[in-house]
C-alpha cells in the first residue's frame, strides 16, 4: 500500500473525480474483471483503494485484494511496456 501513496490521487482529479473515477473502476472491475487502460487511471485507482481500506481501518478481504493485485500487475505490464499516462 505504499507504492499506491506515490500517485497523488487528489491532487491529479480533485477528490470528487477521483473517487467518481475510483468507484466507476472497482465497479466495472467486479462486473467484467475489466481495468482502465489508462496508467494514470490505473494509478488513481489503487491510491484510492489505499485512502478507502486506511478510513475503515481494516485490511482488505479477498476480493478487494484479488483487485489490488490485478492494478499492480496492469501497472507493472505497462511501465514494463514503457506507457506514460
Amino acid at each position: 500500500m505504499a507504492f499506491a501513496l506515490t500517485f497523488g490521487g487528489y491532487d491529479r482529479w480533485g477528490s470528487i473525480e477521483c473517487t467518481e473515477t475510483a468507484n466507476r473502476w472497482v465497479t466495472t472491475y467486479a462486473e467484467r474483471q475489466a481495468l482502465p487502460d489508462s496508467l494514470t487511471e490505473l494509478r488513481t485507482c489503487l491510491f484510492f483503494e489505499q485512502r478507502r481500506w486506511h478510513h475503515v481501518d481494516s485490511e482488505p478481504g479477498e476480493r478487494a485484494a484479488g483487485y489490488i493485485r490485478a492494478m499492480v500487475e496492469a501497472i507493472r505490464g505497462r511501465v514494463e511496456a514503457g506507457q506514460v499516462g
